[in-house]
């Protein structure tokens, strides 16, 4: 996926950076383990902004501090 607006929505196990898929960062915390929600991301911006977070911001932490 490029880092423009798109119609794509990944499959869940997609990479979305070097260390993490889209379920890591969809399908994790306790409220959502406790609750009924739906937490799936409707719209293609969401994976975007997912795919965005963890190659701008969480990749370069786990590469400098570790997982």
């Amino acid at each position: 996926m490029s880092a423009d607006k798109s119609d794509y929505i990944p499959s869940l196990d997609d990479p979305c950076g070097a260390n993490f898929v889209y379920r890591d960062l969809i399908y994790c915390g306790e409220t959502l383990a406790a609750s009924d929600i739906n937490n799936l991301p409707q719209s293609p911006d969401s994976y975007l902004a997912l795919k965005l977070l963890a190659e701008k911001i969480l990749d370069p932490v786990v590469h400098r501090f570790g997982s």
